[in-house]
């Protein structure tokens, strides 16, 4: 329950937020051509990445206990990194290689010096109760 509420601000807040960007990418024609590895028959904003990232931030500021920041300030920066990379390869189409290479090194920020990792998948591939 403890996760609900700030789910659900952040849900709405994209909700919010994405006609918004929408209508700023259309007018400043931001917008993805069909065609290539694309399977939209018509321009279409693809940015909506930044707004995902916004909202989560937003979210964080209200929820979190502001005094635990310095504990999550390399899983909001490789956050951060993640949206970069995405906006970027929404402007200049960047290889598979390039977009790879800078995902990897992103998340590396968030599992090395953040000291994030998963220590149980709490049944998720299996029921603890199967080992003992």
């Amino acid at each position: 329950m403890s996760f609900l509420l700030p789910f659900l601000l952040s849900f709405f807040l994209c909700l919010l937020l994405i006609p918004i960007l929408i209508h700023f990418l259309h007018a400043k024609k931001l917008t993805d051509n069909p065609g290539g590895r694309r399977i939209h028959l018509e321009k279409t904003p693809s940015m909506g990445g930044i707004v995902i990232v916004v909202s989560i931030i937003l979210t964080s500021v209200v929820w979190m206990d502001l005094s635990s920041f310095s504990e999550l300030k390399f899983l909001f920066l490789g956050l951060f990194l993640h949206m970069l990379i995405g906006f970027s390869d929404d402007l200049l189409d960047l290889s598979p290689k390039t977009k790879l290479f800078s995902q990897f090194f992103a998340s590396l920020l968030i599992i090395g010096p953040g000291e994030l990792y998963f220590s149980e998948f709490y049944g998720f591939f299996w029921h603890p109760r199967d080992f003992s």
